[in-house]
């Protein structure tokens, strides 16, 4: 009878053992994630891709960069493939790989456009080595059940480079997928910290972008005027309300409660925000307007074709339009003494004027919210 319960006993403390070991092994990889998601919010990033047809494609992040700007994607041969504003800062080809970290199981996580139910998911690690051992049913394929692993290095409590098996990417999904969005196919990605690259690799960005969009001095002159100051009232405005005169679209936020609500013409139902995505898609003060005109497409470059972009000056505030190829104005930036104060979208035909009030509404934030 004792030697039973001393076999309990030792088979219970194996399974105590066991399981602390990989909580901890969680708990370490977890760690690591979020600082190397804080680390690319704020410092950067700089990242290299390995798709599943083994190309690669390099990503920059930095957040700081005085031209309003941070994010930007490099095609294989160094061409530029997007530009685009994000923040806080993202490296879109660690979404998934850190949302496979951090899944609970019967949770859901995207990869390469197919949509997986995680069914198990247990963690070890070696050595710095950090094996994401996965169980996977494809939900909105034909993959089935998918038993993979995901290897993540980490050094100093930062995620040095990620290998996901490229089982994870269905070979039926149209080429598109990766096309247009290779940072969501990444099956390797290796990671760098280095603020000299990072600031490099983003001047280069702007650099390109400049060069196959804007063409003109003048208009890349006036172009970075208006990055600058479009950074420096994202940095300055705490709170605003952004609305047009029949306030049918607009976005607030209130720094002091923490709240804030967007909404559009269309009917779509409001959305509220916080300040953790305060300055995301058309939430900022500039309803994404800025994003809208420049950035944010996978050709490098907006919508439009670009004729030019000029200024004109009134006292303490300064205009800059920028024209459609056919000599139509598609938008304004208004700066009242370098903060942003008016926009006007004229992107559909049809001009919309917008005012920024660097104060919070809130009476209409009250009401948008309920």
């Amino acid at each position: 009878m004792r030697k039973i319960s001393a076999l309990l006993i030792s088979a219970f403390l194996l399974t105590a053992v066991a399981s602390c070991s990989l909580n901890s092994a969680a708990a370490k990889l977890l760690k690591a994630v979020d600082n190397t998601d804080k680390q690319a919010a704020t410092l950067g990033v700089y990242a290299t891709d390995t798709l599943p047809d083994g190309t690669s494609v390099t990503e920059v992040q930095f957040p700081s960069n005085p031209l309003f700007v941070d994010s930007a994607v490099f095609n294989t041969d160094g061409s530029l493939k997007q530009t685009s504003r994000k923040t806080p800062g993202d490296v879109l080809s660690l979404r998934s790989a850190f949302s496979f970290a951090r899944a609970s199981v019967n949770s859901d996580v995207d990869f390469a456009s197919t949509t997986f139910k995680v069914e198990s998911s247990e963690i070890s690690e070696n050595q710095g080595i950090y094996t994401l051992k996965l169980k996977l049913k494809d939900t909105t394929g034909s993959m089935g059940t998918v038993e993979t692993k995901i290897d993540y290095v980490v050094k100093d409590d930062l995620v040095q480079s990620v290998a996901i098996q490229d089982n994870l990417y269905n070979k039926t999904n149209p080429e598109e997928v990766c096309l247009y969005y290779p940072t969501g196919c990444s099956i390797g990605i290796t990671l760098s910290y280095d603020q000299e690259t990072i600031t490099k690799e983003m001047k280069q960005a702007i650099a390109l972008y400049e060069s196959t969009q804007l063409h003109d001095k003048l208009t890349v002159a006036n172009f970075e005027e208006i990055m600058t100051q479009m950074t420096t009232s994202y940095n300055q405005l705490s709170s605003w309300t952004t609305t047009d005169s029949t306030q049918e679209s607009g976005t607030i936020f209130d720094a002091t409660s923490n709240q804030g609500v967007s909404w559009d013409q269309f009917g779509d139902p409001a959305v509220a925000f916080t300040a953790a995505n305060s300055q995301e898609s058309n939430n900022g003060p500039d309803r994404g307007f800025t994003a809208t005109i420049f950035f944010d497409t996978t050709d490098g470059g907006s919508t439009f074709f670009y004729d030019k972009v000029s200024s004109s000056v009134s006292g303490n505030t300064t205009t800059y339009d920028v024209s459609n190829t056919d000599g139509s104005i598609v938008g304004s930036f208004i700066f009242t003494n370098g903060i942003l104060s008016s926009i006007v979208d004229n992107t559909i035909g049809v001009k919309v004027q917008y005012q920024v009030n660097p104060k919070a509404d809130l009476v209409l934030l009250k009401q948008k919210r309920s």
